[in-house]
Protein backbone atom coordinates (compact mmCIF):
# COMPACT_ATOMS: atom_id res chain seq x y z
CA UNK A 1 0.00 0.00 0.00
CA UNK A 2 1.37 3.38 -0.99
CA UNK A 3 0.75 6.54 0.98
CA UNK A 4 -0.47 8.82 -1.76
CA UNK A 5 -2.26 12.10 -1.21
CA UNK A 6 -5.44 10.58 -2.68
CA UNK A 7 -5.30 7.69 -0.18
CA UNK A 8 -4.67 10.09 2.71
CA UNK A 9 -7.62 12.27 1.69
CA UNK A 10 -9.92 9.23 1.62
CA UNK A 11 -8.61 8.08 5.00
CA UNK A 12 -9.16 11.55 6.53
CA UNK A 13 -12.79 10.76 7.42
CA UNK A 14 -11.62 7.97 9.76
CA UNK A 15 -8.97 10.05 11.50
CA UNK A 16 -11.21 11.58 14.19
CA UNK A 17 -12.88 8.33 15.32
CA UNK A 18 -9.50 6.57 15.26
CA UNK A 19 -7.98 9.38 17.34
CA UNK A 20 -10.73 9.06 19.96
CA UNK A 21 -10.41 5.25 20.02
CA UNK A 22 -6.63 5.53 20.33
CA UNK A 23 -7.02 7.97 23.24
CA UNK A 24 -9.32 5.53 25.02
CA UNK A 25 -6.93 2.63 24.46
CA UNK A 26 -3.99 4.72 25.65
CA UNK A 27 -5.88 5.71 28.79
CA UNK A 28 -6.66 2.08 29.58
CA UNK A 29 -3.09 0.97 28.81
CA UNK A 30 -1.58 3.67 31.01
CA UNK A 31 -4.00 2.90 33.83
CA UNK A 32 -3.31 -0.83 33.78
CA UNK A 33 0.41 -0.88 33.01
CA UNK A 34 1.84 2.50 34.08
CA UNK A 35 3.50 2.81 30.69
CA UNK A 36 3.97 6.46 29.78
CA UNK A 37 1.25 7.79 27.52
CA UNK A 38 3.80 9.99 25.78
CA UNK A 39 5.85 7.06 24.54
CA UNK A 40 2.83 5.33 23.06
CA UNK A 41 0.88 8.47 22.18
CA UNK A 42 3.61 9.98 20.02
CA UNK A 43 3.77 6.82 17.93
CA UNK A 44 -0.02 6.74 17.60
CA UNK A 45 -0.19 10.41 16.59
CA UNK A 46 2.56 9.90 14.04
CA UNK A 47 0.61 6.99 12.54
CA UNK A 48 -2.67 8.93 12.52
CA UNK A 49 -1.26 12.20 11.19
CA UNK A 50 1.81 11.30 9.11
CA UNK A 51 2.01 14.51 7.08
CA UNK A 52 0.63 17.07 9.52
CA UNK A 53 2.78 16.46 12.57
CA UNK A 54 6.47 17.26 12.43
CA UNK A 55 8.92 16.19 15.10
CA UNK A 56 8.80 19.47 17.01
CA UNK A 57 5.00 19.45 17.05
CA UNK A 58 4.98 15.86 18.31
CA UNK A 59 7.27 16.80 21.19
CA UNK A 60 5.15 19.88 21.95
CA UNK A 61 2.02 17.71 21.97
CA UNK A 62 3.68 15.29 24.38
CA UNK A 63 4.70 18.13 26.70
CA UNK A 64 1.24 19.73 26.49
CA UNK A 65 -0.22 16.41 27.61
CA UNK A 66 2.34 15.77 30.35
CA UNK A 67 2.05 19.13 32.11
CA UNK A 68 -1.62 18.93 33.18
CA UNK A 69 -1.33 15.22 34.07
CA UNK A 70 1.69 15.95 36.25
CA UNK A 71 -0.04 18.97 37.82
CA UNK A 72 -3.08 16.87 38.78
CA UNK A 73 -0.88 14.10 40.19
CA UNK A 74 1.21 16.63 42.15
CA UNK A 75 -1.87 18.35 43.55
CA UNK A 76 -3.27 14.97 44.61
CA UNK A 77 -0.07 14.10 46.44
CA UNK A 78 -0.03 17.54 48.09
CA UNK A 79 -3.62 17.06 49.32
CA UNK A 80 -2.64 13.69 50.77
CA UNK A 81 0.34 15.23 52.56
CA UNK A 82 3.01 13.37 50.58
CA UNK A 83 4.97 16.47 49.55
CA UNK A 84 8.20 17.51 51.24
CA UNK A 85 8.24 21.35 51.19
CA UNK A 86 12.04 21.49 51.27
CA UNK A 87 12.40 19.28 48.19
CA UNK A 88 9.59 21.17 46.44
CA UNK A 89 11.42 24.46 47.07
CA UNK A 90 14.64 23.04 45.65
CA UNK A 91 12.85 21.78 42.55
CA UNK A 92 11.15 25.13 41.98
CA UNK A 93 14.47 26.95 42.41
CA UNK A 94 16.08 24.60 39.87
CA UNK A 95 13.18 25.22 37.50
CA UNK A 96 13.64 28.97 37.78
CA UNK A 97 17.40 28.91 37.25
CA UNK A 98 17.07 26.37 34.45
CA UNK A 99 14.63 28.60 32.59
CA UNK A 100 16.92 31.61 33.09
CA UNK A 101 19.75 29.62 31.50
CA UNK A 102 17.78 28.60 28.41
CA UNK A 103 18.66 31.69 26.32
CA UNK A 104 22.34 30.95 26.92
CA UNK A 105 22.13 27.32 25.79
CA UNK A 106 23.23 28.14 22.24
CA UNK A 107 26.69 29.04 23.54
CA UNK A 108 27.17 25.58 25.09
CA UNK A 109 28.14 22.73 22.77
CA UNK A 110 26.54 19.30 23.01
CA UNK A 111 29.73 17.77 24.41
CA UNK A 112 29.97 20.40 27.13
CA UNK A 113 26.30 20.01 28.05
CA UNK A 114 26.71 16.21 28.27
CA UNK A 115 29.76 16.61 30.51
CA UNK A 116 27.92 19.05 32.80
CA UNK A 117 24.92 16.73 33.11
CA UNK A 118 27.22 13.78 33.86
CA UNK A 119 29.01 15.77 36.57
CA UNK A 120 25.70 16.84 38.09
CA UNK A 121 24.35 13.28 38.10
CA UNK A 122 27.56 11.97 39.66
CA UNK A 123 27.36 14.63 42.38
CA UNK A 124 23.72 13.84 43.13
CA UNK A 125 24.46 10.09 43.19
CA UNK A 126 27.34 10.56 45.61
CA UNK A 127 25.18 12.69 47.91
CA UNK A 128 22.42 10.09 47.85
CA UNK A 129 24.82 7.26 48.74
CA UNK A 130 26.52 9.36 51.41
CA UNK A 131 23.20 10.08 53.14
CA UNK A 132 22.16 6.42 53.32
Amino acid sequence: MRLTSEWLQRAERFTFPLTVATGLLLGVAVTLTSVGAGALGVVALLALYPLRLTGDRLVATDIAHAVPVTAVAGASHALLGHVDPHVLGLLLAALFWGSVGIPRDRAVTGTTANALVAIMLAFVSLRMFANR
